[in-house]
């Protein structure tokens, strides 16, 4: 075989070890981290723990902002979904904004995401307001707009605009989320009450996103209509094998 075809395999060969290895690291962010055995170490509604331990797989298969994310488990059961929908790109100081507005409640969910940068982790935000204020404010003009008119231009939105009277809104909310949680889209409705879950990984900051390669625990609030949320129930990484 002549020199010129060896060095063509070994650069084949080559190419193929390079471009494996961000394969693997981007199909975390899939949302598919390891799930480890998970129990139970807090519970004030035992019942109510045990059927979202139903929902446990889900935990490792749902990325934070799939939309259908714990759909196919219960549809037929206990639990609804209330879905998040994006309201705007670029404005009220955030990359992008996501509300989820429950029926019957006086509150809305907005779950914030902003780029700082591949270098930087996002600030990745959830919070309670009030539904009307919320409402209010997206109706001062210009109002936001999702991505596919966005990026039409010509509206004259910047990230900063209304950013001022967003962050006033957020300060007389709650924030759900903690800097090592993040919280799914979308809340759950459990009977009359909705229901935040967060996941906490341990895994590393990469392409601006965290990248969750186990997961360690899971806390699940109850979204109170005008007193703090309260944690209900808590699963984390059993100690054994």
């Amino acid at each position: 075989m002549s020199r010129l075809c060896w060095i063509s395999i070994f650069m084949l060969a080559l190419i193929g070890t390079v471009s494996a290895k961000p394969a693997a690291r981007h199909s975390n962010l899939l949302g598919l981290p390891k799930l480890p055995k998970l129990v139970t170490t807090f519970q004030s509604d035992p019942p109510l723990c045990a059927k979202i331990r139903t929902l446990e797989r889900a935990f490792r298969g749902c990325d934070m902002a799939h939309q259908r994310c714990f759909e196919p488990e219960v549809s037929t059961q206990f639990i609804s979904v209330v879905p998040a929908k994006e309201i705007a790109i670029n404005q009220y100081g955030y990359t992008k904004v996501f509300v989820s507005m429950p029926t019957g409640k006086p509150y809305a969910i907005v779950f914030l995401d902003r780029f700082n940068g591949d270098r930087h982790p996002r600030y990745i935000e959830t919070w309670r307001v009030n539904a009307a204020e919320f409402l209010e404010l997206t109706n001062l003009e210009p109002r936001p707009l999702a991505y596919e008119s966005w990026v039409k231009g010509g509206h004259g939105i910047e990230r900063e605009t209304h950013a001022a009277e967003f962050a006033t809104l957020l300060s007389r909310g709650e924030k759900l989320s903690e800097d090592s949680s993040p919280v799914w889209m979308p809340v759950l409705r459990i009977g009359d009450d909705d229901y935040s879950l967060s996941r906490e990984c341990a895994g590393f900051w990469g392409y601006g996103e965290y990248l969750c390669n186990v997961v360690i625990k899971v806390k699940v609030k109850r979204i109170g209509a005008n007193t703090k949320s309260v944690t209900v129930c808590e699963y984390a990484k059993s100690g054994g094998p």
